[in-house]
């Protein structure tokens, strides 16, 4: 070091030159703190499939953290529309002999399960004693969640899981004397043997909006594809229950 003076004024333009690097370096990048996390193998915008609130499914993989995919409610009225969770969805319109009633002509019994309270079957005696409908279930059930019903009636609409055994499991009742008229409701119990559908019945005539077997009690799903074959070595996510 035969010159410390020019020693040091070297080392001090090297070290105004880093400190120039750092700067530029530190304006031009913005902090990341999902800096060094491997890239998320599902694209933006891949097709993802819920259980609910399609429309908002995508949320779930747009890169985006600030946005999220929120369920409908299952209940009181989530599980009309769902086939996954209403067996008799659609049923009286795809298979019209599963649903049947003391109306003489016959109805036609599609609107009581196509999962809208916009439409509804008008149910008369026909010349039974009483007044009733019977949906039958597509396969046989040994346990279930409760049955769906809301319809308009001015009296009281008794409601029954059939048995394969031939009895039947009285749930409950739907009477217009609780202000039930125009509102779902669920009635629950616990089987003695296989069910093989629901039956209905009043003394009067009256409308029957909407009946759901419920099948399994209150879920939801989310599923989408990875963008290609790999091992799953980590699976984050965030929720609000």
């Amino acid at each position: 070091m035969d010159n410390p003076a020019r020693w040091a004024g070297q080392c001090g333009k090297v070290l105004l030159l880093l400190l120039l690097l750092l700067v530029l370096c530190g304006g031009a990048a913005a902090w990341d703190a999902d800096a060094g996390l491997p890239a998320a193998l599902v694209p933006v915008g891949a097709a993802v499939r819920a259980s609910s609130a399609q429309a908002g499914a995508a949320s779930v993989v747009d890169g985006d953290l600030a946005t999220f995919w929120q369920s409908d409610a299952f209940f009181p009225t989530g599980h009309v529309i769902r086939a996954d969770a209403n067996s008799f969805l659609q049923l009286c319109s795809k298979t019209p002999s599963a649903c049947t009633s003391s109306s003489s002509p016959a109805v036609n019994m599609s609107a009581a399960t196509d999962g809208s309270f916009l439409t509804g079957v008008g149910l008369t005696a026909g010349g039974a004693t009483n007044v009733w409908a019977v949906v039958e279930l597509p396969t046989p059930a040994t346990t279930f969640f409760g049955v769906g019903l809301r319809c308009t009636t001015p009296g009281t609409v008794t409601v029954e899981v059939v048995l394969r055994d031939g009895s039947s499991l009285q749930l409950g009742t739907y009477t217009q004397q609780q202000n039930n008229n125009y509102v779902t409701l669920r009635f629950t119990g616990s089987l003695s043997s296989t069910a093989s559908g629901v039956r209905v019945s009043a003394q009067n005539s009256f409308t029957l909006t909407e009946l759901c077997f419920i099948s399994e009690s209150p879920f939801e799903t989310f599923g989408f594809r990875f963008a290609r074959n790999s091992y799953l070595a980590e699976l984050l996510w965030t929720w609000d229950p």
